[in-house]
């Protein structure tokens, strides 16, 4: 599972994880680059999110605990993060259930049924950085404060530099998910609701 959501909500997405434990296998989460204790910045449609996965499955896989075979899935941004990380193709990856995730920057965040839509990147720099912020301080991990003060909100910048585009603009597809799914070779198993 990797996720932008901070560490309390991280366990509340999780909750198969004793069922997968119980039968073998292991559960990694970790946050995307720009949220929670990683540095750097937010940007889930640059082409460094892609690499992110990579790079993160690839090392899961070399680790002893691990088969080398990785799976991913989730609901919402965890579904984004699996859809995406897919898009390299690690070789580690053998599948991915993502759910219910932004398939498209356009109908999916900032125009949703065509109406301008401020809701997500308000609330994601208003409410969700913050309690990113708070979680990371419980931590006292002073390596996980210093990033959080480096995030910035620049992911909410975007999708409002986003509203003005129209739909079947370039610059929707470079950002869209929905254009590039061709790029995933692995089976997958998406459920949209």
């Amino acid at each position: 599972v990797s996720s932008p959501y901070a560490d309390s909500t991280a366990k509340t997405f999780t909750r198969p994880t004793p069922t997968l434990l119980a039968n073998g296998y292991a559960v990694v989460v970790s946050d995307w680059r720009g949220t929670g204790c990683s540095g750097g910045e937010l940007d889930t449609s640059s082409e460094r999110f892609p690499q992110d996965g990579y790079e993160l499955v690839e090392w899961v896989a070399e680790q002893p605990w691990s088969d080398g075979k990785i799976g991913m899935g989730g609901a919402s941004a965890r579904g984004l993060g699996a859809i995406r990380y897919a898009m390299n193709n690690p070789p580690s990856l053998k599948a991915i259930a993502p759910q219910v995730f932004q398939a498209n920057i356009y109908r999916d965040v900032t125009h949703r049924g065509g109406v301008p839509h401020y809701l997500d990147p308000i609330y994601w720099s208003i409410v969700g950085q913050p309690m990113e912020s708070i979680a990371a301080a419980r931590l006292k991990d002073e390596t996980c404060i210093a990033n959080r003060k480096q995030h910035t909100s620049e992911s909410a910048l975007r999708s409002f530099q986003m509203l003005p585009f129209h739909f079947d603009s370039k610059a929707m597809e470079v950002r869209s998910t929905a254009y590039q799914v061709d790029r995933v070779k692995v089976p997958t198993l998406m459920m949209q609701g």
